[in-house]
Protein backbone atom coordinates (compact mmCIF):
# COMPACT_ATOMS: atom_id res chain seq x y z
CA UNK A 1 0.00 0.00 0.00
CA UNK A 2 1.78 3.34 -1.41
CA UNK A 3 -1.21 5.17 -1.61
CA UNK A 4 -0.04 8.12 0.15
CA UNK A 5 -3.99 9.38 0.80
CA UNK A 6 -4.59 6.66 3.11
CA UNK A 7 -1.42 7.40 5.63
CA UNK A 8 0.59 9.99 7.13
CA UNK A 9 3.86 8.53 6.27
CA UNK A 10 4.78 5.85 3.33
CA UNK A 11 8.34 3.85 3.95
CA UNK A 12 9.48 1.38 0.99
CA UNK A 13 11.60 -0.08 3.76
CA UNK A 14 13.11 -3.88 3.98
CA UNK A 15 10.88 -5.75 6.45
CA UNK A 16 13.55 -5.94 9.24
CA UNK A 17 13.99 -5.45 13.31
CA UNK A 18 16.39 -2.99 12.56
CA UNK A 19 14.04 -1.00 9.76
CA UNK A 20 10.80 -1.34 12.07
CA UNK A 21 12.58 -0.42 14.86
CA UNK A 22 13.93 2.89 13.36
CA UNK A 23 10.31 3.80 11.85
CA UNK A 24 9.04 3.06 15.33
CA UNK A 25 11.25 5.35 17.05
CA UNK A 26 11.34 8.32 14.65
CA UNK A 27 7.35 8.39 14.20
CA UNK A 28 6.28 7.58 18.06
CA UNK A 29 2.80 5.63 16.75
CA UNK A 30 -0.08 5.57 18.96
CA UNK A 31 -1.05 1.85 17.82
CA UNK A 32 0.85 -1.11 15.32
CA UNK A 33 -1.42 -3.07 13.37
CA UNK A 34 1.08 -5.68 11.90
CA UNK A 35 -1.38 -6.95 9.04
CA UNK A 36 0.89 -6.31 6.22
CA UNK A 37 3.81 -7.95 5.11
CA UNK A 38 2.72 -11.17 5.60
CA UNK A 39 4.37 -13.58 7.62
CA UNK A 40 7.17 -12.02 7.62
CA UNK A 41 5.28 -8.55 9.05
CA UNK A 42 3.96 -10.63 11.81
CA UNK A 43 7.03 -12.64 12.73
CA UNK A 44 8.96 -8.70 13.71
Amino acid sequence: MTDRNLADATYLEPITLEAVTAIIEKELPDVILPTVGGQTGLDI
